[in-house]
């Protein structure tokens, strides 16, 4: 049996050397690992020349480069912090978040807790770690704008979903910015790494189809959440593509490039739906609830509107009234001159929307909020109320509310407590919550505001004006 020689092992060392193993620990135990490798290839008959090939082909200079890497990473100690504190807090993250979502559809204690110290994990403990863990394992410099896209907008968009379930203030603009920068900086780097690692043009299409149909699908989430016309149509749009289309083709690739079915492959898929199904709930939940709670509270002021002016009528036509008629029919114009300017701008912005929306607008000039299509426009109350140059109607509103506010407190003299509801129904501040870039009260309740979400506004200021009403009439009775 031939046996290695030192010009042998010299030769083996050199080329293990070629291999810039600079760890010397390791370097000493790839060469003895060789050595007997080698030596066992010798043993079933090879030549030394012959058995080194062998086990080069088997190794190769990369793949000793890549044991230097990931021996340098096992030892490191920061990597391993980072990469225990991923696998923890993913798990954590993961049962807080299974768990609140359990609390929360059983409305049981605990559930809003859970939820956001789940959220809080997931965002600042597992994204970071698992980027830098991703980082370290990768080392290319070319990914970095990837790893930094993917982190942010992952962060923005799971952080926005705490909010919004949490209903604190600033969630709409968490979610769009995490959606934005999933959409114009991680999907296209994220594209051109896939591109550049595909091994065929069949597979740089399926990755483009995928991409875009992500991008396609997280702005129509965006829309969404912010009830921008078109989220409908880009949600089903981007949700059929991935599934439809892009779904079926990475399966079959993956089938005829896979022996068989690997992990990686299924998480994806589980991925992929979970995230689907997340959004779209999300989705139609926040629509279906938002939409019914302005039905039903549009239904409910108007309620109580039609009981004020059955009450408020009656006064008017009541006997004994004649010595205060001339001040009670005073009252009655004044409320019925502004009431009927707000009444003309809701049927205003009905008459500007679709077509279909039409039907909303009964033969008595009212309005049937169920039966306007598109509640959630936001464009045809913005450009009446506000104007995009700062011009809308809802400047004249306020001046015509200051006006009727001031004749109505001329009417009751000094009287306290009808003063003070006369100040609470028709006040036209600032509310002491708004954020501070708000400036105007025209700006707090119809900027950037949805069709539904106006007429509530606008029907509340005319219970608000029958209230007033009503206390300003049965003050001048009782004098």
């Amino acid at each position: 049996m031939q046996e290695l020689t030192k010009q042998n092992i010299r030769t083996i060392t050199e080329t293990i050397d070629r291999a810039e193993i600079s760890f010397s620990h390791l370097r000493e135990d790839l060469i003895d690992h060789v050595c007997c490798e080698i030596e066992a290839e010798l043993k079933r008959g090879l030549d030394f020349n012959k058995a080194f090939e062998k086990i080069k082909k088997n190794f190769g200079i990369k793949s000793l480069q890549q044991v230097q890497e990931k021996t340098l990473l096992l030892i490191d100690k920061n990597y391993c912090a980072m990469k225990k504190t991923m696998k923890v807090s993913g798990i954590i993250s993961t049962i807080l978040l299974m768990f609140g979502s359990l609390f929360k559809i059983q409305h049981w204690p605990g559930a809003g807790a859970m939820l956001a110290l789940g959220f809080f994990v997931l965002c600042f403990l597992f994204l970071p770690s698992a980027n830098y863990v991703m980082h370290r394992e990768r080392k290319d410099r070319s990914m970095i704008l990837l790893f930094i896209s993917a982190f942010l907008g992952s962060f923005g968009l799971f952080l926005g979903f705490l909010f919004k379930i949490m209903h604190w203030p600033g969630a709409g603009i968490v979610l769009a910015l995490g959606c934005v920068i999933l959409c114009v900086l991680f999907f296209p780097f994220l594209l051109r790494y896939l591109i550049k690692n595909a091994s065929s043009g069949r597979e740089k299409t399926i990755y483009t189809i995928g991409v875009i149909s992500g991008i396609v699908y997280n702005a129509g989430f965006l829309f969404k959440m912010n009830h921008w016309p078109g989220a409908s149509l880009l949600l089903l749009a981007g949700a059929l593509i991935l599934v439809v289309i892009f779904l079926p083709l990475y399966t079959r690739f993956k089938y005829r490039q896979s022996e068989r079915i690997e992990a990686s492959f299924l998480y994806i898929v589980a991925a992929l739906t979970w995230f689907l199904l997340f959004t779209m709930l999300i989705s139609v939940t926040i629509s279906r609830d938002i939409m019914k709670e302005f039905v039903f509270t549009e239904k409910k002021n108007k309620a109580v509107i039609n009981y004020l002016h059955q009450k408020n009528e009656l006064i008017y036509s009541g006997e004994g009234k004649m010595a205060n008629d001339s001040l009670l029919q005073e009252v009655k114009a004044i409320t019925s001159n502004l009431d009927t300017y707000i009444q003309n701008l809701k049927i205003e912005i009905v008459q500007n929307m679709d077509g279909n929306s039409h039907c909303a607008i009964t033969n008595k000039k009212s309005i049937e909020m169920n039966k306007i299509v598109d509640k959630t426009n936001i464009d045809v109350p913005f450009f009446i109320l506000i104007g995009e140059k700062l011009d809308g109607k809802a400047f004249q509103l306020r001046k015509k509310i200051d006006q009727t506010k001031e004749k109505m407190l001329s009417l009751v003299n000094d009287d306290k407590a009808t003063i003070t509801v006369i100040e609470l129904c028709l006040n036209t501040n600032i509310p002491a919550n708004s954020p501070e870039w708000i400036k105007s009260w025209e700006m707090f309740y119809f900027n950037h505001i949805t069709v539904a979400g106006c007429l509530n506004v606008l029907t509340g200021i005319q219970k608000n004006l029958s209230m007033a009403e009503n206390e300003v009439i049965n003050y001048i009775i009782n004098q």
